[in-house]
């Protein structure tokens, strides 16, 4: 995702805030514009729905820098880490946006589906493979206290490399 502007980067933090705040409440866009101090149409001019808002949150915290090569396990270190270090946000967006999972696959595949494996699987595999990830992560995110992410971190590497016999395999993002 390119850069955000200036306004735009309000509306995002602002609904970082709100979503953060509260995992139980689902904040209104104009709560969402209040916050970012700009008017409800400002929101309308930069973002067409909430769930555009939060497609920039995940590109936003998941920004890593453009073709480092890095090997998976690094990576999904780094994403964890982003997770646990917002999980209130997590909660929130895991509880109540319906395209949550969509989002997280996106952002989570922008890194993983450049491996080779991947290109090996069958569309079917790959969507179930996909599928089973962000449903382990979304586990995670609702249960910390009875899923640790080492449980989910290896439970990650070991499902994405089961085609593999090199782990280490470096990706660009």
């Amino acid at each position: 995702m390119e850069s955000l502007d200036q306004t735009q980067s309000q509306i995002v933090a602002a609904a970082i805030q709100l979503f953060s705040e509260n995992p139980d409440k689902k904040p209104s866009i104009t709560e969402i514009a209040k916050v970012a101090h700009v008017h409800r149409n400002t929101f309308y001019h930069y973002f067409e729905t909430r769930s555009e808002v939060v497609f920039a949150i995940f590109s936003e915290l998941f920004s890593f820098p453009a073709n480092e090569m890095l090997p998976f396990s690094e990576l999904l270190t780094q994403f964890l880490d982003i997770i646990d270090e917002h999980r209130l946000l997590f909660v929130h967006l895991a509880n109540f946006h319906e395209t949550f999972d969509v989002e997280m696959l996106t952002v989570f595949m922008q890194g993983v589906g450049k491996m080779t494996f991947f290109e090996a699987l069958s569309s079917a595999e790959r969507q179930l493979l996909y599928y089973s990830m962000v449903g382990v992560l979304t586990g995670w995110i609702k249960n910390p206290d009875r899923i640790k992410k080492d449980d989910v971190r290896t439970f990650l590497l070991r499902s994405s490399a089961w085609n593999t016999p090199d782990e280490t395999k470096k990706i660009s993002r």
